[in-house]
């Protein structure tokens, strides 16, 4: 695994790039993280998967999203365009950096999203593997706040807690209004679509949302596919943060995804 700073000079993100220790495939992978809490749970899990992939064959490339991480920005001041613009800096990267013509994305969460968005006006996208993905802003910033007030009452008890939209904080991080109100925009099952040869989304969530994406893939990726994953080892909790458990079922199908034709 190698270490090192990309992109501009003034707002550097910070990369690790794990690359094959045998004859490599004519795809690479960027794997493009989560945001917040979600994040620090997923951290483990992703630099596992990138050292699978490496050990199958794959360049992968994990990044740090602007702002967040040990990339140059302040979380406050994130936008999420800037985020997507970051996202397809990792993907030139990469190619530049291993003369592959194709790179595919695994995002996970909010990562998902990002992915998806930055594969818009590409050529040179393969695959879009969505772990776990946020479908809808709107929900995500719903479960935020949930989550946000469920916090604070077990830690404040006696503190009145005020609406997401007013606090401008998730979890330990702040939200800021232009933020919440791109993130709402998202809607994965409505247009534009990406422009890679297959999406296949993994999830174990059975929602609203979930459901509704489900029914939209085929038309959205004409090469696509919706997969459940089993729900038996979990990256988004506190034994995952706190141990070295991870969850292979998810990176074993990951890594299945990405290996086929």
């Amino acid at each position: 695994m190698f270490p090192f700073f990309f992109g501009s000079s003034d707002r550097p993100l910070f990369g690790a790039h794990s690359p094959p220790a045998k004859s490599a495939r004519d795809t690479a992978i960027v794997l493009v993280p989560p945001l917040g809490q979600e994040a620090l749970r997923a951290h483990r899990a992703i630099r596992q998967l990138g050292l699978r992939l490496a050990r199958d064959r794959f360049h992968t490339l994990r990044f740090d999203l602007g702002g967040t991480g040990d990339s140059a920005g302040d979380f406050a001041d994130a936008r999420l365009q800037a985020w997507v613009e970051d996202t397809r800096t990792a993907i030139d990267e990469l190619r530049d950096r291993t003369g592959v013509a194709r790179v595919s994305l695994v995002g996970l969460r909010l990562g998902a999203a990002l992915a998806w968005l930055a594969a818009q006006d590409r050529k040179d996208i393969d695959k879009i593997v969505l772990w776990e993905p946020v479908v809808r802003g709107a929900s995500y910033l719903v479960e935020l706040r949930r989550r946000h007030e469920e916090f604070l009452r077990a830690e404040l008890p006696r503190r009145r807690t005020a609406p997401f939209a007013k606090d401008g904080e998730a979890l330990g991080f702040p939200i800021s209004r232009e933020l919440a109100d791109a993130v709402r925009a998202i809607d994965l099952t409505k247009g534009p679509s990406p422009n890679a040869r297959c999406a296949v989304a993994l999830v174990t969530a059975e929602g609203e949302d979930e459901r509704a994406f489900e029914a939209a893939l085929p038309s959205l990726v004409p090469r696509s596919r919706f997969s459940r994953l089993p729900v038996s080892q979990s990256w988004d909790s506190d034994e995952a943060v706190n141990s070295s458990l991870v969850p292979s079922e998810a990176i074993d199908a990951i890594i299945a995804t990405l290996g086929e034709k």
